[in-house]
């Protein structure tokens, strides 16, 4: 199965959905906020991210055009939960 990094602010979701991700068999990891999921990604880049939209700080579609302008991160798909 696949790599994922889930980003999400709201801490109940998150957990939710590692459980369920999980469960199908994904190695999953978590991070509670785009700050966190880019030193995540940067460590060790996932297959596929699920992030949040809407967070404190830097939103899912900073994350997404930080993303895009880094060639080493360039190419990991995102799907945007909201």
């Amino acid at each position: 199965m696949a790599e994922l990094l889930v980003i999400d602010d709201d801490v109940s979701l998150l957990e939710l959905l590692c459980v369920h991700l999980r469960a199908a068999g994904h190695v999953v990891r978590a991070a509670p906020d785009a700050a966190e999921g880019i030193r995540a990604i940067l460590a060790e880049p996932p297959e596929l991210i699920l992030s949040d939209i809407s967070m404190p700080y830097l939103d899912g579609l900073e994350l997404l055009r930080l993303l895009r302008s880094d060639p080493l991160t360039k190419h990991i798909p995102v799907i945007f939960l909201t």
